[in-house]
């Protein structure tokens, strides 16, 4: 067959291989989109199936380039089918939820700890006067980005865990030692000790101790540029709408922003349990983390935090887009401000419980404003994960009183400590080859006895005196037995507090059902335990195999998967036919979609982040237990995911519920479909 016969053929006469009549062609696929094809073409005999197999691999190579150089790269050829309006995205990793766009402020760190040569130095002594000057100036940084945020206590413990590694008896001793004994110079023997820290930390392969081994390099990198005397980016360099972008944006990078003029954060690198996130969150700026796009400091950029993407040199149709949704989500904030003190009610008076997730001191005041009736689930390891050590009792009683008192008569729901998978702690390293099938949650404190009572002693003293219903929550279980052990030691940490003189009421023991196991053994938890709670983000994780945090197959978490809600559902009917009562804390209850459906199966009590709780009342307040039943009867009729998705967009449209819906959503699959 002549190729150049062909009706599809086009001619480019630019390229002398039109003439050629043997053709192969291969697309060029990124994120799904095809951004391009490679051809190559010869006067005669058919290519073989190694010269096709060759272009295959080759453009397969190539779509990352190709996608990474249209995004930093106006180019166009004569002849070619073009679009000015195409908006180029980028997936990432939710990291701060929100959206913001503004100009691109690339950081780049003034040196790489890695390229740092190692000398011997001349004069010892004067090497330490140079690095104890330059501690001295990254201390003082240190403490100015510490004031720079409006922070609550947890989240200042960041920048306290920063300086206390300058500290002697921490790293700092270290490099003096190096520079004493073996009389390297102030910077290799900063590189020295930094980069055996950081090996350590990077060699345990899991996100958490990956983040805290950038924070440490970070600091090293900073060390080392007071030592040779680079200069700091210059806040007036800042635009007024700023999208702050780096390998890996650092706290202190961010606190050289002035805070108006921060719209956004894009790190290459990094995951939603770095500080980084934390502190985006506790800042209420939109981040993406592990975004997979190129670094250049040009275009303006669009970052959508709630989904994990980030598009470049947004169109004027999505500006248009964003601009409206903007006004109308203004609009309704007012609105929704008048439910605030309104109970979650349908229109057949049935009593939703609306909860918070929680993990951070400033998120008790945002929880409360925006009208949460009780913490559904404190996140008792982000605590731990900022501290140096493990808390002693008083300490974590102090954090438990805080929120008990807060919260105060509402129903206070605590889980034990849930480290292990993508939540480690710094000091308590775990090297697994599957940490999310291993040593983690109530394994890990079961196995050591003496931090599970420590902690449950804190929280029961912390509920003294108080109307609020301590409910003491076990993550990650898998078995009765499990449960039976950890109820032992309750008992046993209550009856220890009473003799200690505490006027105390016994916790309430529920059950984290976030294992498949437990899908199955629901009857007989439920005549074990006080009430039950389903982590929705973990069961589904694990139901569909798939990583939240993986930008590669996150597209593959699908909290509307027909089997995650027929499985849910499953759930709540077996738990009310032991009249036990079941809860659900995660990000579908967060959903105006699934907080109605989760209705429809029959939970009592939805838990979400705070951001979320006014948009799910008014929508509880607008329908009935009839409504999301029948919603609910025939989403699980269906088998496909788009079609559940599309068939809920277009009910709760209809029964004028439109604005409680995600648009962001409708927006971007709009514009990539």
């Amino acid at each position: 067959v002549d190729a150049s016969t062909h009706p599809q053929t086009v001619v480019v006469d630019e390229l002398v291989e039109n003439v050629k009549t043997v053709f192969l062609g291969s697309p060029v696929v990124h994120n799904r989109r095809v951004i391009g094809v490679v051809t190559v073409r010869r006067d005669a005999d058919r290519f073989t199936d190694d010269e096709e197999s060759f272009l295959g691999v080759l453009t397969n190579r190539l779509s990352p380039i190709v996608a990474h150089a249209t995004a930093s790269v106006d180019f166009t050829f004569e002849g070619a089918v073009t679009d000015s309006d195409r908006d180029l995205r980028f997936e990432g990793i939710p990291g701060s939820p929100g959206i913001g766009i503004g100009e691109t402020v690339l950081i780049h760190p003034p040196v790489d700890i890695n390229l740092v040569p190692e000398r011997i130095a001349e004069n010892p002594n004067s090497e330490l006067a140079r690095f104890d000057d330059a501690i001295a100036h990254v201390r003082s940084d240190m403490e100015r980005y510490n004031k720079a945020f409006d922070l609550a206590e947890e989240e200042r413990l960041i920048f306290d865990a920063y300086v206390h590694v300058l500290d002697d008896e921490a790293m700092g001793g270290e490099v003096r030692q190096e520079i004493q004994h073996n009389r390297q110079w102030a910077q290799g023997a900063v590189k020295r000790v930094f980069r055996q820290h950081i090996d350590k930390l990077s060699a345990a392969d899991n996100q958490y101790l990956a983040a805290r081994s950038e924070d440490l390099k970070h600091i090293g990198q900073q060390i080392i540029a007071r030592l040779q005397d680079f200069d700091s980016y210059s806040q007036d360099s800042y635009p007024n709408e700023t999208i702050l972008i780096s390998d890996e944006v650092t706290a202190s990078m961010i606190a050289e922003v002035p805070r108006e003029r921060l719209k956004g954060i894009v790190s290459i690198r990094g995951s939603a349990n770095s500080h980084t996130a934390i502190l985006a969150r506790a800042l209420d700026v939109p981040a993406v983390m592990c975004a997979d796009l190129p670094i250049y400091n040009s275009h303006r950029k669009f970052v959508d935090g709630n989904n994990g993407e980030v598009v470049i040199g947004p169109s004027n149709e999505l500006l248009m887009d964003y601009d409206r949704l903007i006004s109308e989500e203004e609009d309704f904030a007012e609105e929704l401000e008048e439910l605030k003190d309104q109970p979650a009610v349908t229109l057949d008076d049935l009593r939703v419980n609306l909860w918070a997730n929680i993990g951070l001191v400033s998120e008790i005041t945002q929880s409360l404003d925006r009208g949460a009736e009780g913490i559904g689930l404190f996140r008792t390891e982000i605590p731990f994960a900022n501290s140096v050590g493990f808390p002693t009792e008083a300490r974590q009683y102090e954090i438990y009183r805080r929120h008990m008192v807060a919260f105060d008569p509402k129903p206070v729901t605590m889980r034990m400590l849930d480290i292990g998978g993508d939540k480690q702690l710094p000091y308590f390293a775990i090297e697994e080859d599957n940490p999310f099938l291993g040593w983690r949650g109530i394994r890990i404190t079961l196995d050591r006895p003496d931090i599970f009572l420590v902690q449950v002693r804190a929280m029961i003293k912390a509920s003294e005196g108080l109307r609020s219903t301590l409910r003491v929550m076990l993550p990650m279980v898998t078995n009765l037995e499990e449960v039976t052990f950890a109820k032992d030691l309750i008992d046993r940490a209550y009856k220890e507090v009473q003799e200690e003189g505490f006027a105390v009421s016994k916790p309430l023991v529920g059950v984290m059902i976030e294992v498949p196991a437990l899908i199955y053994q629901v009857r007989l938890l439920a005549r074990s335990v006080d009430f039950l709670a389903v982590g929705s983000n973990d069961l589904t994780q694990y139901l569909l195999a798939v990583s939240r945090n993986n930008p590669r197959v996150a597209s593959l978490y699908q909290e509307f998967h027909p089997a995650v809600l027929r499985v849910l559902r499953e759930l709540a009917k077996t738990a009310n036919t032991e009249n036990i009562g079941i809860g659900i804390c995660g990000e579908l209850a967060g959903t105006v979609e699934g907080a109605l459906l989760c209705i429809g199966m029959g939970y009592h009590v939805l838990s979400m982040n705070t951001i979320n709780l006014p948009r799910v009342k008014w929508a509880i307040r607008q329908v009935s237990t009839l409504f999301c039943r029948r919603l609910l009867a025939r989403v699980l009729r269906m088998d496909d995911v788009s079609e559940i998705t599309a068939f809920l967009e277009s009910s709760l449209t209809e029964a004028g519920l439109e604005r409680g819906l995600t648009h962001r959503e409708s927006i971007m699959s709009t514009r990539y479909a």
